[in-house]
């Protein structure tokens, strides 16, 4: 009973550590709502329950020509599909990477933010696809196209869940982030969708 009370003591002045975060759990970080999608060792990867809103796009993007509302162009260049050279990725990487606390996240490979891959999408189950009707960009390009244009993968929304299709560059769909989570940060709540973990926004 005295070593309950220690425990709920504790979480209420330190919080709890991450390392029970599992698949399915909610995690509520830069005033967005994000879901596990899977565990690798360390690494948490999250992506968001829904697309960003167009109060978060209108944030971080300059330009009216890169979105129309809530909905992305994924490159200006017509021919080039790549992530490395995308639009997306570049915003994703410098103002929404502001609104979240950089120090929790592991980079992966040379990015902070990234899209999910085909791959991954192939693999989502239940809660895992966008919760929205919304058709979302992968980062995956799509090479089988004898077409001068460039085309990524692209998913669609609730009403056909994770079902992939493929889109030009130059089109304009919402954005789902991935963010890897460190393992070792702090965090309140109990990871389900009324009280997800909670990680404050401070860097």
């Amino acid at each position: 009973m005295i070593e309950e009370r220690l425990k709920k003591l504790e979480e209420a002045i330190f919080g709890k550590t991450n390392t029970k975060i599992k698949k399915y759990d909610y995690v509520r970080m830069g005033e967005i709502d994000w879901i596990c999608y899977k565990v690798i060792n360390d690494n948490i990867f999250l992506t968001t329950v829904k697309e960003l809103s167009e109060e978060i796009i209108n944030e971080i993007i300059d330009g009216k020509r890169l979105a129309n509302g809530k909905y992305v162009r994924y490159n200006n260049d017509v021919t080039d599909d790549t992530w490395k050279n995308s639009v997306i990725r570049r915003i994703l990487n410098n103002k929404f990477l502001e609104k979240l606390p950089k120090d929790k996240l592991n980079l992966m490979k040379k990015d902070y933010v990234r899209l999910l891959k085909k791959k991954e999408v192939e693999e989502l189950d239940g809660d895992l696809h966008i919760q929205s009707d919304e058709w979302y960009w992968t980062m995956t390009s799509n090479t089988n196209e004898n077409d001068f244009r460039a085309y990524v993968f692209i998913v669609h929304g609730s009403s056909v869940p994770g079902y992939l299709d493929y889109f030009g560059v130059h089109g304009t769909l919402v954005v789902r982030p991935v963010v890897s989570l460190k393992s070792n940060v702090l965090l309140t709540g109990d990871g389900s969708k009324n009280n997800p973990y909670l990680i404050e926004n401070v860097n």
